[in-house]
């Protein structure tokens, strides 16, 4: 059983060397300036989710970052 436990302990310590899977979502974020980080903010806190309850420029915003950064 002391084996064993001392096993598990290794394969803990393995585990924890690994780096954290990051989503599309923080790569993305990761690639865009401060200022779009705030427009970013802003668009949320105003239309959220929903891409069509933003204006034409808005839009044009985030599809302009999705172009060059990549889709989120």
């Amino acid at each position: 059983m002391a084996r064993l436990d001392g096993l598990e302990k290794r394969i803990g310590t393995l585990e924890a060397r690994q780096p954290p899977v990051k989503s599309e979502t923080q790569k993305f974020l990761e690639k865009c300036t401060v200022e779009e980080l705030n427009r970013i903010l802003e668009l949320t806190e105003k239309g959220g989710d929903n891409l069509d309850k933003l204006p034409s420029e808005d839009k044009a915003f985030i599809e302009d970052l999705e172009a060059r950064y990549g889709h989120c």
